[in-house]
């Protein structure tokens, strides 16, 4: 049975009030969180059951919390663009977002970068110290393995899935 997106809205406030005294900072607390969330969402819609979703989703943030160094995952729904505010986009949104942490991590690192809008090709490339042709590569085979994942065509950019009315 697929996730209801409401039972996830309505634990909200109180998984972030734990996040918070988990995690040094209130970005990190929401950068665990989402994680949290996003993995335990990822896990039922691969057919996990969960019988009481806010321990589990506590268990998950605990977890990702013991790791050593950040939290990976630093892009929120509001930075991919047109994503609509109904279920139907957070759960487009949330199949994104999993379908990028599925890249090789290269390619994920320099998506995820472009979809933030922190730094234009040269940017990128300067930053992580490659050529801004292997930058311009990395993307394309990430958006063409985004593409093959998510069933859209080639001319089919990842906005239009989320572009819902």
């Amino acid at each position: 049975m697929p996730p209801n997106p409401d039972a996830f809205a309505n634990l909200m406030p109180a998984l972030m009030r734990t996040a918070r005294r988990i995690a040094p900072s209130r970005t990190e607390a929401e950068d665990l969180l989402q994680e949290a969330v996003l993995k335990v969402w990822a896990r039922m819609m691969s057919g996990a059951e969960v019988q009481d979703l806010r321990p589990y989703i506590l268990a998950t943030m605990r977890n990702i919390a013991r790791r050593p160094g950040p939290v990976a995952l630093t892009l929120t729904e509001d930075q991919l663009p047109g994503v609509p505010a109904q279920a139907p986009g957070r759960i487009a949104t949330a199949e994104v977002l999993a379908a990028i942490r599925r890249l090789p991590a290269p390619q994920a690192q320099i998506l995820t970068m472009l979809i933030a809008r922190e730094h234009s090709y040269s940017e990128m490339a300067a930053a992580l110290d490659l050529p801004v042709g292997t930058v311009m590569s990395r993307l394309y085979r990430a958006r063409a393995a985004l593409r093959a994942e998510l069933n859209l065509t080639d001319g089919n950019a990842i906005a239009a899935l989320l572009a819902m009315d």
